[in-house]
């Protein structure tokens, strides 16, 4: 940057009158680079680099007309980088400034800049509610005083970077100031996208600051739903509960979610030709030091059926085999280690704390005629369809009939349905139809592992009981973009 003016105090160290050797003083010009400027309605923030040897001050002199730049602010220098807000501005107007580089000697002033004040503001905030297809985004529009009017806002997205509305965009529903979630559709999945909100004032377009997210990638097998299990980890879960047929030694997920084996699960035996879908806690069929560690275990002595042979171990505590995810699932991708339970924080999280789009998390549900509870994802929208009793632990599943033309809707939106598929004592199967229980893959005790438990009027996501009960399973794959 060029400078225009340079007003600069050499001080004489050494009287004349001194020992008589040559001191010279060497003068460093300072340099300014790497500026930005951003502007709203009523502020202008500046941020540049100074390259300068010696202690000094940056501050930033501005007005309204070049010649007279009398106000002044002193930037802050964070390490790197100096910065200066300059705020109570008036919108639409056009602002002079001067970087000033002060010492204790004098001063450098570098050539003067301009800007003007926006006269609406959009702003974008990162994508959430991330799913498979779609997307949502925060949009707010500021305007000088509150009656302001604009003809349009809303939100565009490309594949490209710096979309604009002639590209794929969604428009909200206000003409005024405001703040909007809007919600990107038909998206590809595992795909990176750029967006940006913007507004349409006397027929020009003013966008606002852009954001990137990508898209997740289904997994073979799975449901299109998105669900947090913490603060930071999303999982999507299996297409069914899982099976196993022992005289084939093979795994599959139901072929629909509200599919189970049910009284049938009474022929389990390590030569039996059907399907079973009640499994001892930890029976993944991999020896990994439980003396109970096939599919096929009836024992009743809970110790039999410690993970790793250590009873304070859960599933995931050693190599991952205890947990029946470690099998090569063969309608869920057929390789090893792609999918696993849940632990029972998650479960926790799952029902109770996760933040959703419309703070909805489950229902109880008939679906087909089987009762159940639907976990409704993260980004679910109430309008979709007509629920009732959201979130209600002691609800009855006749809360919402649900016909398979209406399930097939719901699951396209990305809807997960537990069965109840009930439980087995050895070989005595217990509450088919009427309660269902979903191992997590943390041990409680000596004894007892958390499972999740739901029948009419009650649900609990932290129950406990034998390890050796014969209880659903529902696998889940963690999602990463």
């Amino acid at each position: 940057m060029k400078k225009i003016r340079l007003i600069f105090l050499y001080l004489v160290i050494i009287s004349l009158f001194g020992c008589g050797k040559d001191h010279s003083v060497e003068v460093v010009t300072p340099e300014i680079s790497d500026v930005t400027v951003f502007t709203s309605i009523t502020k202008i923030e500046l941020s540049c680099i100074v390259t300068y040897r010696g202690d000094f001050q940056l501050f930033v002199r501005y007005g309204e007309e070049e010649c007279c730049l009398e106000k002044e602010v002193e930037a802050v220098n964070d390490g790197s980088m100096f910065s200066a807000s300059i705020d109570d501005l008036d919108a639409g107007h056009t602002y002079y400034y001067r970087f000033v580089v002060r010492n204790q000697v004098g001063e450098y002033e570098f050539e003067p800049g301009q800007v003007v004040t926006n006269s609406i503001d959009v702003f974008t905030k990162p994508a959430t509610y991330i799913t498979f297809s779609s997307a949502d985004c925060e949009v707010t529009v500021n305007t000088a005083s509150d009656d302001d009017e604009y003809e349009e806002s809303g939100l565009c997205w490309s594949e490209q970077s710096s979309p604009k509305v002639s590209d794929h965009h969604v428009v909200s529903n206000s003409s005024s100031a405001g703040t909007f979630l809007l919600r990107m559709d038909g998206l590809e999945a595992g795909k990176t996208y750029y967006a940006r909100a913007y507004v349409i004032k006397d027929g020009q377009v003013t966008y606002g600051d852009e954001v990137s997210f990508t898209t997740f990638v289904l997994p073979v097998g799975a449901i299109s739903g998105v669900y947090s299990v913490s603060d930071r980890q999303k999982i999507c879960f299996s297409q069914g509960n899982l099976q196993f047929k022992a005289t084939e030694r093979a795994w599959r997920f139901a072929t629909n979610q509200y599919d189970y084996v049910g009284d049938n699960n009474v022929h389990i035996s390590n030569i039996y030709s059907g399907w079973i879908d009640l499994f001892g806690w930890g029976t993944s069929g991999i020896n990994h030091g439980a003396i109970c560690y096939q599919p096929w275990s009836v024992n009743q002595q809970y110790m039999d059926y410690y993970a790793y042979g250590n009873d304070a171990f859960g599933l995931y505590s050693n190599d991952g085999s205890a947990d029946w995810g470690a099998n090569p699932i063969s309608n869920g991708g057929n390789v090893a280690k792609q999918w696993r339970s849940l632990t029972k924080d998650k479960w926790v999280y799952l029902f109770n704390s996760r933040t959703t789009y419309s703070g909805n998390r489950f229902v109880k549900a008939q679906v087909n005629g089987v009762n159940g509870v639907m976990l409704l994802p993260d980004n679910w929208i109430p309008s979709s369809f007509e629920l009732k009793d959201y979130n209600n632990n002691s609800s009855s599943f006749s809360s919402n009939i649900i016909t398979v033309s209406d399930w097939e809707n719901l699951q396209r939106f990305g809807v997960v349905f537990l069965p109840a598929a009930g439980s087995r004592d050895g070989l005595e199967v217990n509450s088919v139809g009427s309660s269902g229980y979903y191992w997590s893959s943390t041990s409680y005790d000596m004894y007892y592992a958390y499972f999740v438990s739901f029948q009419n009027g009650s649900l609990s996501p932290l129950a406990r009981d034998y390890r050796y009960y014969g209880q659903s399973v529902r696998l889940v794959q963690v999602l990463n973009n």
